[in-house]
């Protein structure tokens, strides 16, 4: 599988907690540089900048696991 990344923005809501919103991906390409593949554009921050983070590719074939739940009745009480 070749080698992959995640192209993430992230910008804080009005909570003041952390969104991401991946945009697109990058792989490399010829003479060790990147090609990056943008499916949408990110906005520009307070500073007037807008930023890219790269994060390896979440494996889609890899299962993902349940968050737990906070009412599982897995327990052996019998009712």
């Amino acid at each position: 599988m070749t080698e992959r990344y995640d192209a993430v923005t992230s910008r804080k809501d009005k909570s003041g907690k952390w969104r991401s919103t991946r945009i697109g991906v990058a792989f490399p390409g010829e003479n060790g540089r990147f090609n990056v593949v943008l499916s949408a554009l990110p906005l520009t921050g307070n500073d007037g900048q807008a930023y890219i983070t790269l994060f390896p590719a979440e494996d889609k074939d890899k299962p993902k696991e349940a968050a737990p739940r906070g009412n599982d009745m897995s327990d052996e009480i019998p009712f």
